[in-house]
């Protein structure tokens, strides 16, 4: 893991997750790494991605593809924050895209950290439903940002 050294990033490119994917180029803290899944990665209460944007001209549109971990009634949520600027919120109750237009007033050129937060990440065991120990928010399949239109 890098947590400490930036990346550039593409805004019109996807970072993949899972096993086969290139998000550890730009993962911080908080990532459940397993590679036994090529197709997503879980994250707890909190998980990071660091990258570096040159420049910014239009509005961004930030699209993740996840799925929730849903126990017993508990319905995930997903709050954003780039360089502790609250950007997006969705309730997350099945798998899918989601999509936020991120205003340009919130952003500026240089090293970014987005921050994902899950407050009712919570784990297996203790609902007694498996032996899986970790703390389960979101599992994230895809991200992009992109120019928004």
């Amino acid at each position: 893991m890098r947590a400490n050294v930036y990346v550039r990033h593409s805004f019109f490119s996807a970072v993949q997750f899972g096993s086969v994917g290139d998000y550890r180029l730009w993962a911080g803290d908080g990532w459940l790494h397993d590679n036994d899944d090529k197709q997503h990665t879980w994250a707890g209460h909190v998980a990071k991605l660091r990258f570096k944007i040159d420049f910014i001209k239009h509005d961004l549109l930030l699209d993740i593809d996840m799925i929730p971990h849903v126990a017993r009634g508990v319905e995930q949520e997903l709050y954003v924050f780039i360089n502790g600027a609250f950007v997006a919120f969705w309730p997350i109750l099945n798998a899918g895209v989601q999509s936020a237009r991120i205003e340009t007033t919130f952003l500026q050129p240089g090293d970014w950290l987005m921050t994902f937060l899950m407050p009712k990440a919570i784990c297996p065991r203790d609902l007694g439903v498996s032996q899986d120990q970790r703390t389960l928010g979101v599992a994230f399949r895809s991200l992009s940002l992109s120019q928004a239109k």
